[in-house]
């Protein structure tokens, strides 16, 4: 318990600090304290295997799913890509801090859908978050809210099915 608890502050602070600072032009103490936390995490965890295929599964969809987002418009990161489609570094590291949290604080999403569900969901208003301190530009239109639900729905489901297969494969 005191480990879920931990994951869970853990990343908030990362993901606050990484969002912050990239909206600051500061990302190097973003992504120092993603790193110290997910130093510390494997020292309290000690699952290397599966948290490392997890978070590099996780990054690649999260890769995924925001390069879709900016290719059908739904926002644009701003100060990075020159209007290209484009993932920079923080957002990496941001996914492979997230892979992080999938067997631990969010242990108790047990099925796809609600993987599916939580992060269509959740994605508008983290957008919402991120465009308040400066990273990203949202598309105000209707069209654009339902692009980020629907990819994120997709990505839910991938994420969520994705990881269980890994925790039973590295279990087994």
């Amino acid at each position: 318990m005191i480990t879920t608890i931990i994951n869970f502050l853990g990343f908030q602070l990362v993901w606050w600090s990484i969002i912050i600072s990239a909206g600051n032009a500061q990302i190097q103490w973003g992504i120092g304290i993603a790193i110290i936390w997910m130093v510390a995490h494997h020292i309290l965890n000690k699952r290397y295997i599966m948290d490392g295929i997890t978070s590099a599964y996780v990054c690649a969809v999260g890769w995924c799913m925001e390069m879709l987002c900016q290719i059908v418009d739904a926002y644009a990161l701003l100060n990075y890509g020159d209007g290209y489609a484009t993932v920079p570094l923080w957002l990496w590291v941001l996914w492979i801090a997230f892979g992080h949290t999938i067997h631990y604080s969010l242990s108790w999403l047990k099925k796809e859908w609600q993987w599916g569900i939580g992060l269509a969901l959740s994605a508008p208003f983290l957008y919402v978050a991120v465009e308040k301190v400066g990273v990203i530009s949202l598309q105000s239109s209707l069209d654009g809210w339902l692009s980020i639900i629907g990819i994120w729905g997709v990505g839910g489901l991938l994420i969520g099915g994705g990881s269980k297969f890994i925790k039973e494969k590295i279990t087994a």
